[in-house]
Order: C-alpha cells, then structure tokens, then sequence
C-alpha cells in the first residue's frame, strides 16, 4: 500500500523514476527491455502506484481522499487537469481534446511508442525530468 503522498513528494519519486529510465535506456540503447518502468527499483522503496506512477497515484488520492474504489479505475482528462502535477506537459493536448499524459505527441506518450513513432526515448524521458524539476522548483519558491 501507497503512502499518502504530497504533491512535492510525487514529483520527487517522479523524478528519481524517469531519471532512473532515462540512464537506463542511455547505458542499454539496444536492449528492448531497458527502461521498462516496472523494473524500476524504487517500487521497492515506495510501494506500487497507480499506472506505474507517482503523479498518477497522486490524482487518484486526490480524486479518492479517504478510500480508493476496487479494481481498475479510470483516470478522466478532468481529473488530470486538475490535480496532476505534471499537467503542464500535457496541456497542449487541449487543442485536440483530451489533456492526459498519453496524448498523442506528449512526452509521455513519445515515451511509449518511441519505437512505432521512431523517436528516441531518452528525449522523451529527459522532457519529463525537466518538468519534475520544474514544478518542484515552483513548489520551493
């Protein structure tokens, strides 16, 4: 089970988690495994989240305060849009409609199919380091 996290604390793990991707495709470009999120080791340390994420996670103790519903839940663009502390990564995705992390030409989602979009996945990864650092650094100031 999850702690109850911050938003300053989902940032953090957001953080550690995509640099932690970002070496590992670096150090393994040939490897089709580097890089799963799973894998990562920090799970460990924090428990398993919510759609292998901190922010997600986040959202979801946002939306869910006291108890989370069973099962699979579905994360709506609204929900997104007003507690994701990444949401300025995906705001853009507003032009077409659904503001969520796996809109198409979002770091994330240029992530996930790098290999069918032909992109590289360091790039996509380091974007979402720079964010987390970004709004951390809003949160300090």
């Amino acid at each position: 089970m999850v702690r109850r996290l911050t938003k300053k604390k989902a940032l953090e793990i957001c953080s550690y988690l995509w640099a932690w991707l970002l070496n590992e495709v670096k150090k393994n470009p040939n490897d089709p495994t580097a890089g799963l999120k799973m894998s990562w080791p920090g799970w460990e340390i924090y428990g398993r989240m919510a759609y292998d994420c901190p922010c997600c996670e986040y959202v979801l103790q946002s939306v869910y305060p006291r108890r989370r519903p069973k099962g699979f839940v579905v994360m709506t663009p609204e929900a997104c849009r007003r507690h994701c502390p990444l949401y300025s990564l995906w705001e853009k995705a507003e032009e077409i409609g659904i503001p969520t992390c796996e809109t198409p030409g979002t770091p994330y989602d240029n992530w996930v199919r790098h290999k069918t979009l032909g992109k590289d996945p360091a790039e996509a990864a380091q974007q979402i380091v720079n964010a987390c650092v970004k709004e951390l650094e809003k949160l300090d100031a």
